[in-house]
């Protein structure tokens, strides 16, 4: 929290749009995972993946190792209605 805290606290005082969209990016033990952009859904800044213990998330590792470019992605953006 230490660390996503500030960031949340800048997308929040600038108003920018935030895009997380599901995607496949293989690595650290993980194949699915978020890919982050902001301002513009083509505005990608990285990757985040998610640990799950007994169904509940128990750890989020953002990363911009892969590049989020190297992600296939899927066009779905969880809570985003398409245009």
């Amino acid at each position: 929290m230490e660390y996503i805290r500030p960031k949340l606290e800048t997308i929040k005082k600038t108003n920018s749009s935030v895009y997380a969209e599901l995607g496949v990016c293989p690595a650290y033990g993980h194949t699915d995972c978020l890919i982050m952009a902001q301002g513009d859904k083509s505005n990608l800044l990285g990757v985040a993946y998610a640990s799950v213990d007994k169904g509940k998330i128990s750890g989020i590792s953002l990363c911009i190792v892969p590049t989020p470019d190297s992600a296939e992605r899927s066009g779905i953006y969880p809570g985003l209605q398409s245009n």
